[in-house]
């Protein structure tokens, strides 16, 4: 058996089995094992190929197969692409989902040879209406496959592939085994520990663990992680600190460690070593790129350093939706490279239709700095679609569509599912009150928002000063007018419009013609400052 200490392992399924993915990752990710993920069914995707070439002997690809994915274009395609591919029997781990189950039987395996035959004769038909490079791709796609399947299930039978239940109730002995770990039954031991469900129980058994086996990283890794949601975090950095000690090229040790001294201990500079620890023993590691680019960024102000680890990163895996998220709020708020952030953004889009928080800040960005109101207005909308409490994007939507496309009636609505989202959110009833005020002629609405906005956050310089012209201006209120304008004072010393209207306010209506005085001069000493 191969000593396999830090194996590459590729984690390959479509959307619908993405629970039992996330169940294999979580169970290898409490030890310390980290899989890299790729959705198979996915618009936008990294080429499982383009993996299997670089593949060295410590490289694996665990192949969650079920019924969607023997009948998903895109998942079967890459397989039957895969065939000849460099090793491709000795690298490949499948999983039979229990829907898939049936194909170890050739007369059950007949139900899949129609539905690919069928798949290649409407890809033909729809070829020979359309005949253009799409539709040619697709025939070539739906042939490939529907000719290479004989061969893919005899590979597959032949394995004599787990099913998920077998693995899972073996503690995944059979995938241990083939990949070759070093101290595979102890790594096997410290997987059963960590699936029992008592955490008392679990704890005990793995200080048992540890009593005899001392040196044992998973088990110490393992310690640690479980340590980090009873907050019990010095526990975990020693543990963690121990699993490096017993193997000083344990990235991901290293990149548990950085997470950990960064969140629970404020400590960047240690948690920046670690990172960059992680990825010196693992040029691979997107997470660890991804994390440092975020720590140089925010505590360091190295935006260079964070850039050229997110594209790192990107490099690597093309399709991590995050990446390029991260990369175009960098290159918006840092680098003022509004194109290239578009370009990042849209990818993120691409792999991810359904990313709200990427149609919101391509809405932003083309308002901001495109004037592109009308694609912009599509993005929020967008956003708001997926997810209808979406704050961010309503209220961004409500100012758009106030200051820019002077539809009232809809940036009021807007406002309102703002404030029904989050009662307690003091802009959105400042912009609704102007809206009231000037668009609506709604002016006890206008007054009832701002001061509702001003009851959340007394100190809102915006809220103070629009009430204080309302309170004068249409409630010949004087007294709670200057109140309000000696408010913005307080918060901003410096606003010049408040000096000039208090003292207009002062001298009419108050007869305090000395008052009046110092805020004119006042007013034109602001003026002269730089």
């Amino acid at each position: 058996m191969a000593d396999n200490l830090n194996p590459n392992i590729f984690l390959s399924y479509c959307w619908a089995n993405v629970s039992i993915a996330d169940e294999i990752d979580n169970d290898f990710k409490r030890i310390g094992i980290q899989f890299k993920r790729d959705v198979r069914d996915l618009t936008y995707r990294n080429s499982i190929k383009e993996f299997m070439q670089q593949v060295g002997k410590s490289d694996f690809v665990l192949m969650i197969i079920s019924d969607e994915y023997l009948r998903s274009e895109n998942c079967m395609y890459e397989v039957m692409e895969l065939l000849n591919t460099h090793e491709f029997e000795k690298r490949i781990l499948p999983i039979i989902i229990d829907n898939a189950t049936r194909i170890f039987k050739p007369i059950n395996q007949a139900t899949y040879y129609e539905y690919w035959t069928d798949k290649k004769k409407d890809a033909e038909k729809f070829n020979r209406k359309h005949g253009n490079e799409v539709s040619i791709e697709y025939f070539k796609k739906c042939r490939n496959i529907e000719d290479n399947l004989p061969k893919f299930f005899q590979i597959i039978t032949d394995f004599n592939a787990s099913s998920f239940k077998r693995l899972k109730d073996g503690n995944y002995r059979d995938l241990l085994n083939i990949i070759g770990f070093s101290e595979e039954l102890l790594l096997e031991k410290t997987i059963q520990i960590g699936n029992i469900e008592d955490a008392e129980e679990r704890e005990l058994a793995l200080d048992v663990f540890l009593k005899n086996n001392p040196n044992n990283k998973y088990g110490l890794f393992q310690k640690a992680y479980l340590a980090i949601p009873d907050k019990h975090y010095k526990k975990a950095k020693k543990y963690f600190e121990d699993a490096i000690k017993v193997d000083s090229k344990f990235a991901t040790g290293y990149y548990n460690l950085g997470i950990l001294l960064e969140s629970y201990f404020g400590d960047y500079k240690g948690a920046k070593i670690n990172y960059e620890k992680a990825i010196e023993n693992d040029q691979m590691f997107t997470l660890a790129h991804n994390n440092l680019a975020l720590n140089l960024q925010e505590h360091f102000s190295d935006f260079e350093g964070a850039k050229f680890h997110f594209n790192a990163a990107i490099k690597i895996d093309p399709s991590d939706k995050n990446l390029h998220y991260n990369l175009a709020n960098l290159l918006t708020k840092h680098f003022s490279d509004f194109k290239s952030a578009i370009f990042h953004y849209e990818e993120g889009i691409k792999i991810d239709p359904k990313f709200a928080f990427a149609h919101n800040n391509l809405g932003l960005l083309r308002t901001n700095y495109f004037s592109d109101f009308d694609q912009a207005k599509i993005d929020y909308e967008n956003a708001i679609k997926i997810d209808v409490n979406f704050e961010a994007a309503h209220f961004n939507l409500a100012k758009l569509l106030t200051d820019h496309l002077l539809d009232f009636k809809k940036a009021k609505f807007h406002y309102n599912e703002v404030i029904r989202i989050d009662p307690k959110h003091p802009n959105a009833y400042n912009n609704l009150a102007v809206l009231l005020e000037k668009h609506f002629l709604d002016f006890e609405g206008a007054k009832h928002n701002y001061q509702k906005a001003l009851k959340i956050d007394p100190k809102n310089e915006f809220a103070n000063f629009n009430l204080a012209v309302l309170l004068a201006s249409r409630f010949s209120d004087f007294e709670n007018a200057k109140f309000h304008y000696n408010e913005v004072l307080k918060i901003n010393p410096n606003d010049n419009q408040t000096h000039i209207r208090l003292a207009i306010l002062l001298g009419d209506h108050f007869n305090d013609f000395q008052g009046a005085e110092f805020h004119f001069q006042e007013s034109l000493k602001i003026k002269k400052l730089p």
